[in-house]
């Protein structure tokens, strides 16, 4: 079963990388950029990814900056004059790298990540493939977008299968929209059945709590021993076994 979809959309990448001074490594593009437009990139740097992102509805997977919903004339005509720049089709190209590597990535490991995760989540598998938003290697993002059924990324190489681990992270954020009470407690069971579980079963080694967010460190800690029973026992999917630690903890 395939359950993503990975691609480029220019308009979501270039909206990534605005806000930022420079990307490391790519100082040469921003130069030209900020040379060509100098006031434009500093008007619009603060506001571009409220032009395709919002954090109530999501983001707009658009092709073209003309259908961009709620977008002046004036960032439409910018966003159509970086996408013509030979800097900005260098982004593009070293992004397509980026994409193949974690194609590759996921592909090498699909089938057995699906086995592992079904076995350790218990829920059925969405059927409608997820996007998967590529954007350049020197940008930090991994994030999902429920309402678009999508997930934005960057491709890692921190360790062996990390790409196919917080692919899984983000999906399961994207399995589980609108199923909980209390977000701390759901993220803290994602990023056990993932971060932690899955990391070393893929890996076939290593041990709890070496990733993740430290601010979800002392929950996780805390639901771990009811966590391991939730393995051992088979009696509870993903759903049911959160909507009792959020009784308990």
């Amino acid at each position: 079963m395939d359950i993503f979809r990975f691609r480029i959309n220019k308009i979501y990448l270039l909206s990534q990388i605005v806000p930022w001074e420079y990307l490391p490594g790519r100082e040469e593009y921003f130069d030209a950029f900020h040379q060509e437009f100098p006031r434009e990139w500093r008007w619009i740097k603060e506001r571009a990814r409220k032009v395709v992102h919002d954090e109530d509805k999501g983001i707009f997977i658009v092709d073209t900056p003309d259908d961009i919903p709620r977008c002046s004339a004036e960032v439409k005509r910018f966003f159509v004059s970086v996408l013509r720049t030979k800097e900005f089709k260098m982004i593009v190209k070293e992004t397509q790298e980026s994409l193949f590597k974690v194609k590759k990535e996921w592909e090498k490991n699909q089938r057995r990540a699906l086995v592992e995760f079904c076995d350790i989540v218990r829920l059925p598998l969405d059927p409608s493939c997820a996007t998967v938003l590529i954007t350049h290697p020197a940008l930090p993002n991994g994030r999902n977008y429920p309402s678009q059924n999508a997930i934005g990324w960057t491709y890692r190489k921190d360790w062996k299968n990390y790409n196919t681990v917080y692919l899984m992270h983000e999906f399961l954020h994207l399995q589980t929209d609108g199923r909980f009470k209390r977000e701390e407690v759901m993220h803290a069971i994602v990023e056990l059945a993932t971060d932690n579980e899955l990391k070393i079963r893929l890996g076939g080694t290593g041990s709890y709590f070496e990733d993740g967010h430290s601010g979800l460190r002392k929950l996780e800690k805390k639901i771990y021993p009811f966590w391991k029973k939730y393995l051992q026992k088979n009696k509870e999917n993903l759903i049911q076994f959160n909507r009792r630690m959020e009784k308990f903890v």
